[in-house]
């Protein structure tokens, strides 16, 4: 007998298929294995009990993962964890939208925190920068120019550049003590 069966299939996944003979029977056995499509760093929205999480995922999520490890999220409960683990099915993640986003970067500042996209590490924020505060910026892909300017303030929805110095948008600011922080900070050493 013979028997067609079509599936679709994710375009980023891998088909296997193997013969199998068992009880003088031939099974044939398709496994549909997917490539990582979420990597660590990435932030992810799921939707479980009709609730959100929304976490920053630590490490890379397979398709056959049952839950998922995250270095910040929002749980269940509306609350901020840490290295936690969201069980939740890796077919209902999705990458979070840019309020969720948000909402997550802001209950880390509300803690203290950041997430730093370049490092994929959480960093506790410096003292509370004010306005006209004088300051060192960084910008760039890699965070690679540092100026010294005037500080104009912190604006959330322009993540992960979320400091305003002089008209410029920043990824860091820290308050400027002297030109040998400055140098410091210019050469990677602190």
């Amino acid at each position: 007998m013979k028997e067609l069966i079509k599936t679709d299939v994710p375009k980023d996944s891998v088909v296997t298929v193997k013969k199998e003979e068992f009880n003088g029977k031939i099974e044939i056995i398709v496994e549909i294995e997917s490539k990582n499509k979420y990597n660590q760093g990435d932030i992810l929205t799921v939707i479980k009990d009709n609730q959100k999480l929304i976490g920053i995922l630590n490490g890379n999520l397979k398709f056959d993962d049952f839950g998922f490890p995250v270095s910040a999220g929002i749980d269940l409960s509306g609350k901020l964890c840490y290295n936690d683990l969201f069980g939740a099915k890796y077919s209902s993640a999705r990458y979070a939208t840019q309020d969720e986003r948000q909402y997550l970067f802001e209950e880390l500042r509300k803690d203290g925190k950041k997430w730093n996209p370049y490092t994929l590490e959480l960093e506790n924020l410096p003292e509370e920068l004010k306005e006209g505060d004088l300051v060192i910026g960084t910008y760039g892909l890699n965070s690679e120019y540092h100026f010294i300017g005037r500080y104009e303030g912190y604006k959330p929805n322009t993540m992960p550049w979320p400091h305003r110095i002089e008209g410029i948008l920043c990824a860091n600011a820290v308050k400027f003590e002297s030109l040998d922080q400055y140098e410091r900070i210019r050469k990677g050493e602190i």
